[in-house]
């Protein structure tokens, strides 16, 4: 249920920013008679954008206890129109989530904030190729369910610290923006699930994750 209201949230959010891109666009290509022409976005492109997609975990021991997730973003890129910008974004993920050692069950939400390093590589097309790094920290908490290390097997929240990396296509028209991409974040001070047998000293399944996505906006 959590996961169909945010999928629901970010749709209909894509919906508005696609209506104000489709505006924004029209009134660049149909200027009105007595009015200057100037463009209406920045020569250097201030992009925000909404998206989603999946995410899963790189590692057997995580994807053991987890499903494929479901995926939404919010993103603001500074210079998107330049050959390197900088993009700072929000994402956040929910899956089901299954207790190692017991029955306890629930849903598993990560919320994660980072910044990277976009280099776009012009085409002189609308079509865009981009490579992207940088860093983040991401948190990730149970809900419907409280989690212990000794009884369940894994904690019920943890904090890392990731290094978003990828590469995508992008596209724009107008004001409108749009693009797909494909993302790697290797972590780092993983502390959620216990993949091994002792309890009272353990050591934890690394967090790894990949994503593909999608996003569409606007250059404000």
């Amino acid at each position: 249920m959590t996961t169909t209201k945010n999928v629901s949230r970010v749709l209909g959010l894509a919906g508005m920013i696609a209506i104000t891109g489709a505006r924004v666009s029209s009134a660049q290509d149909y200027p009105d008679v007595g009015t200057s022409e100037e463009p209406l976005t920045s020569p250097y492109g201030v992009a925000l954008s909404v998206g989603g997609g999946v995410e899963d975990f790189t590692h057997q021991e995580a994807r053991n206890s987890t499903n494929l997730a479901g995926a939404w973003n919010l993103r603001l890129e500074l210079g998107s129109l330049m050959p390197l910008s900088l993009e700072l974004g929000y994402a956040g993920s929910a899956s089901d989530v299954d207790a190692p050692l017991s029955r306890n069950t629930g849903t598993l939400i990560g919320t994660t904030i980072e910044g990277v390093v976009k280099g776009n590589l012009p085409t002189g097309t609308p079509i865009t190729p981009f490579a992207f790094a940088g860093v983040g920290w991401r948190y990730y908490n149970v809900t419907s369910a409280r989690f212990e290390r000794v009884i369940d097997g894994m904690n019920d929240s943890d904090s890392e610290l990731v290094v978003p990396v990828g590469a995508g296509l992008g596209f724009h028209t107008g004001a409108f923006v749009a693009d797909v991409r494909f993302t790697f974040r290797p972590s780092f001070y993983d502390n959620l699930i216990v993949d091994n047998a002792d309890l009272l000293s353990p050591s934890y399944a690394n967090m790894d994750t990949w994503a593909v996505s999608g996003q569409i906006g606007v250059n404000i």
